[in-house]
């Protein structure tokens, strides 16, 4: 988790879905206490 783990973004209408796959970064921060997230372009970022 430290590294980051990239999800797909599950929306609610079908007008996401059609512009394209969004997803979501999330990792652990370095003093182990917080998860961060932010948005990413695409799987392998």
């Amino acid at each position: 988790m430290k590294r980051g783990h990239v999800f797909a973004k599950v929306g609610k209408t079908k007008g996401a879905q059609q512009k394209g796959q969004q997803f979501w970064l999330w990792r652990l921060e370095p003093n182990e206490k917080t998860l961060q997230y932010m948005n990413c372009d695409e799987e392998n970022d």
